[in-house]
């Protein structure tokens, strides 16, 4: 189980890699129960997460009974959490900085929190008033720069290799979400 403790002092050093500060790394614990540990970030934006899809459902409803959206949603939440990590354990390897992986992943994963905490609000007003999409394209891009500085810091890699990153997490993602979506129809 991880402490109130450590989940506020892991956000506070995601804050302050959005902040651009690497000092943020040294808020992170990055031993092996630290990593595992740091997958609880999924956990804390669930709520929000379920709120957002439920919302949106209500809205654009799905061809799915309850029962087999709640599932493919869970499922895909899970599989959102999991893929690119595990895709990185290959991908540390090739940029030869699998020393850096576990410090990654564990920065990755709450500065997910607040990747989340930015993009759900916007997502919900565009979903609300679709006019607003910039906005909702603002959010992703500011996401995509948070997401490219912690990869660049944590694994210490080029800014190029921290787009090619985020350009396959992106993808990654993407091709999740559409087999999801595509199995609610």
């Amino acid at each position: 189980m991880i402490s109130a403790r450590e989940v506020v002092f892991a956000l506070s050093g995601a804050v302050r890699l959005a902040r651009m500060d690497p000092g943020g790394l040294g808020h992170f614990d990055t031993s092996i129960a630290g990593f595992w540990r740091s997958f609880y970030a999924a956990v804390v934006v669930a709520p929000a997460y379920v709120l957002l899809i439920a919302f949106e459902a209500a809205l654009r409803p799905v061809g799915a009974g309850p029962a087999r959206w709640a599932l493919v949603e869970a499922i895909t939440y899970v599989i959102e959490w999991t893929a690119y990590p595990l895709a990185m354990v290959t991908i540390a390897r090739w940029l030869a900085r699998s020393d850096n992986y576990i410090r990654y992943i564990v920065a990755y994963n709450w500065a997910n929190v607040l990747g989340i905490a930015v993009f759900m609000p916007v997502a919900a007003i565009t979903v609300l008033n679709p006019t607003l999409v910039g906005l909702l394209h603002m959010a992703m891009v500011a996401v995509f720069v948070y997401q490219w500085y912690v990869a660049r810091i944590a694994l210490k890699i080029t800014g190029g290799e921290a787009v090619m990153l985020m350009v396959f997490n992106f993808v990654l993602s993407f091709f999740v979400s559409t087999v999801a979506g595509l199995m609610l129809h």
